[in-house]
């Protein structure tokens, strides 16, 4: 395992999610003049998705620490 796959490993899950999103979406138009529409498609759904997850934990995080506070 590389130090940048291990660092991973150790930092924030949303932020990580995040990264790993921008690195796909990155990905994905970058292989959008040479692969099929099909898998550039998938792999900005992808994207999305791991940006949708990591908003979803921010929510939870947020609603779990209201409840701890109130």
């Amino acid at each position: 395992m590389d130090d940048s796959a291990n660092s991973l490993l150790h930092g924030d899950p949303r932020q990580n999610l995040l990264e790993a999103a921008k690195l796909v979406e990155d990905a994905a138009y970058e292989m959008a003049t040479s692969q099929s529409s099909r898998l550039v498609s998938e792999l900005i759904v992808i994207a999305a998705d791991l940006d949708r997850i990591a908003s979803s934990m921010a929510h939870h995080h947020g609603k779990r620490d209201g409840a701890a506070r109130g």
